[in-house]
């Protein structure tokens, strides 16, 4: 994937395909649990909150190569971590534009 930003339609066909087996990539929940806890996209791989990256980033350096979207409530945190994590190595980092509040797919 060459994208740096997806849109909420996008993430809807990418999970399709994922279940397919035809794409592989991991989708970042950055929020924090309170708000994983009331609403979270079918699909996310992690929960890894901005107010604790940094305790939690060494179990995600195994996704160095690996396609990593990530999404917040509206995109602007996860938009801070792109370029974080692009800086740290990361090749190939997708911000969801407009996070959760504008995906239209399942949640729970």
């Amino acid at each position: 994937m060459k994208k740096t930003e997806i849109s909420g339609s996008d993430l809807v066909l990418l999970l399709e395909a994922r279940q397919k087996k035809t794409i592989n990539f991991v989708l970042v929940d950055i929020r924090e649990q309170s708000e994983y806890d009331k609403k979270r996209i079918v699909g996310v791989d992690y929960l890894l909150p901005t107010s604790s990256f940094y305790d939690k980033s060494q179990e995600f350096e195994k996704h160095k190569e690996d396609i990593i979207i990530l999404q917040c409530h509206s995109g602007g945190r996860s938009f801070q971590m792109q370029k974080l994590l692009k800086n740290m190595g990361y090749k190939n980092v997708v911000n969801l534009t407009g996070g959760i509040s504008m995906y239209t797919g399942d949640t729970i």
